[in-house]
């Protein structure tokens, strides 16, 4: 569920990222600490994807993703930039 209590702001570094279709995208950032996580954002409408090895600052919320059976923790992203 998303509430403003839930959103974050965080530094990561872009590992990679690429369409799910056209208004989904899939990154994997690395955070501060070193651990690998999923994140996605919907609804580009234009914005630039943000470049592989590059320093971003988002505004995320938790959320939980079930694939198939799977069930696995992902970050929204509401807004970034670099940094």
């Amino acid at each position: 569920m998303k509430t403003g209590v839930c959103r974050q702001k965080s530094y990561c570094q872009t590992v990679s990222c690429d369409w799910k279709n056209k208004n989904v995208l899939r990154c994997q950032l690395e955070s501060e600490h070193g651990k690998l996580v999923t994140a996605i954002r919907f609804k580009l409408d234009g914005q630039e994807i943000p470049e592989v090895g590059r320093k971003i600052s988002m505004v995320y919320y938790p959320d939980i993703n079930e694939y198939n059976g799977i069930v696995s923790i992902q970050f929204r992203i509401e807004d970034w930039r670099y940094v």
